[in-house]
């Protein structure tokens, strides 16, 4: 549940300050220059379900998988700018801003892993 508060944190710094997030988004240059705005207004709205999605625990297990994939994709974004030398800034939301770096790297890398078992009901023991 606690990813769902650190989504919801991040997407909230990056909606306050769009146009420092699109910057950020186009510093990566992974996408193409047209669709850099809207990632950057995409990413905070998917950010902001699947935090209340986690917090809710709406549909938990599902939640927490999609969650895992999308840190992983920020993961694997900044990996990418830093094989290809590049150190935008990371666009994290939470904080001050600092470039890219491997230690950013791995710590995206921790929410995106999920107990799997995580958010599943157990049944009841029979008696």
């Amino acid at each position: 549940m606690w990813q769902g508060f650190l989504l919801i944190a991040a997407a909230a710094a990056k909606v306050r300050a769009p146009r420092r997030f699109a910057m950020a988004v186009a510093g990566y240059r992974l996408a193409p220059s047209a669709l850099v705005e809207p990632l950057a207004w995409s990413v905070p709205g998917v950010a902001v379900i699947l935090g209340a999605g986690l917090i809710s625990g709406w549909h938990p297990t599902i939640m927490l998988r999609l969650a895992a994939a999308l840190f992983a994709s920020f993961g694997l974004a900044m990996a990418l700018a830093l094989l290809r030398e590049r150190r935008p800034s990371c666009g994290c939301g939470v904080g001050e801003d600092r470039p890219v770096s491997w230690l950013l790297v791995a710590r995206t890398g921790g929410p995106a892993r999920v107990d799997h078992g995580a958010g599943t009901q157990q049944a009841a023991p029979v008696r």
